[in-house]
């Protein structure tokens, strides 16, 4: 015992953990060329690609947003019911896709593992910050211009190491405060497109600000979760939080007409 150094002894633990995960893990020959076959497959320059043409999809949701929010009318209700049947749609068929990677749910399936509840529990919350980002970008888009709203939104990235140490009492750096502050002055040169400030950029700096939660707490629950699993349950998080929003928007215009009818 006494001829390991406290360094040894602190590494022998992580050794043989990461032993047993090789051993328990280990595939048969023939699986394991298979393996290696599949993943050198996608290389490096096709993965760059394959990352910018996500980003290219990915910078369309704003004007095609927007597009659907003036086309449903003037009217604060109706653009309301856009967005929301919108972001219905969208996330309940992510869902469905996802849907053979769901968890089980504890307490339902007794065969449910710890982590499967984690996935669920994580989701939940996950969803709820995903949910309150897109939502408030839809909002936002209602009075605001695309690209305006897009690069607003993208502060998120610039509010993730404060929120971060808000949380979690990370220290954030004088290299930090220096690139986020000139990442400010650049947005708002970017956003400046002679048009006043309105309340679809406040709504939009809402939407951010959910977006770097959403960014912050993944941090905290991806070591817990298997990532499929907890991107399955996200999903369902955020499709049924978009079903309430549909419905409540349905229902208050239901009711709108009602009382504009008792009126004519």
């Amino acid at each position: 015992g006494g001829c390991h150094s406290p360094r040894a002894a602190l590494r022998e633990p992580s050794i043989r953990r990461g032993a047993h995960i090789v051993a328990a893990t280990k595939t048969p020959p023939e699986r394991e060329e298979a393996g290696h076959a599949g993943t050198s497959d996608l290389s490096q320059a096709a993965a760059f690609v394959l990352l910018n043409v996500v980003a290219c999809i990915w910078g369309t949701q704003h004007p095609l947003i927007k597009q659907a929010v003036e086309g449903m009318g003037g009217d604060l209700q109706s653009a309301a019911a856009a967005a929301s049947t919108l972001n219905l749609g969208r996330f309940a068929l992510a869902a469905v896709l996802f849907s053979p990677a769901l968890p089980r749910l504890p307490g339902v399936l007794p065969e449910a593992t710890h982590e499967e509840g984690l996935a669920w529990r994580y989701g939940a919350e996950l969803g709820t910050w995903m949910f309150l980002g897109f939502a408030f970008q839809s909002i936002g888009l209602e009075q605001t211009t695309a690209s305006r709203s897009a690069f607003l939104l993208y502060l998120n990235v610039k509010l993730v190491p404060f929120l971060s140490a808000a949380l979690y009492g990370t220290r954030v750096g004088v290299g930090t405060w220096a690139s986020a502050l000139a990442a400010f002055v650049g947005t708002a040169l970017l956003s400046s497109d002679g048009a006043p400030p309105c309340a679809g950029d406040a709504w939009s700096v809402a939407a951010a600000c959910a977006s770097a939660l959403f960014i912050v707490r993944l941090q905290d629950a991806s070591p817990r979760c298997v990532p499929v699993q907890l991107n399955s349950a996200t999903l369902v998080a955020v499709a049924t939080l978009c079903m309430l929003w549909s419905l409540s928007v349905a229902v208050l215009r239901e009711g709108g007409d009602l009382a504009a009818g008792g009126h004519g």
